[in-house]
């Protein structure tokens, strides 16, 4: 774990009030610690407020969850320049085929389809404009 997460981590275990070597990471606050918090629950009460505040998705977004921060992550690791054999073993992905149906048509990936195909093009213009 990186030191800057474990960091972290540390602070949030001193903010809550389950803070024993014992207690939960993230503990279910309606069953006084004994229970972890689900990762649905995690969802729903952070990660899917934060992602309509920040403009990710729109309120009315069906679906969004943990494993949409999988494919984010690999995105943007491969968009800028790491290895896709790390990736593949941080995200504990089984083979890189597998990764990189995580990687997303970036940013990037756009601009090289562009480059390419107006290569193609007369003038190299884009489709319906004339030169």
């Amino acid at each position: 774990m990186h030191e800057t997460l474990a960091n972290l981590l540390q602070v949030w275990r001193q903010e809550s009030p389950y803070s024993k070597d014992s207690d939960f990471l993230f503990p279910s606050f309606k069953l006084h610690g004994k229970q972890p918090r689900l990762g649905s629950m995690i969802v729903q009460d952070y990660i899917r407020p934060a992602a309509v505040s920040a403009g990710v998705i729109p309120d009315d977004c069906p679906r969004f969850g943990f494993h949409n921060l999988r494919h984010g992550l690999s995105t943007f690791l491969i968009e800028n320049g790491h290895d896709p054999v790390v990736v593949q073993r941080m995200l504990r992905q089984s083979d890189l085929p597998m990764t990189m149906h995580y990687v997303h048509n970036s940013h990037k990936a756009r601009n090289a389809q562009a480059q390419f195909i107006e290569r193609f093009l007369p003038n190299g213009g884009c489709c319906g404009r004339r030169g």
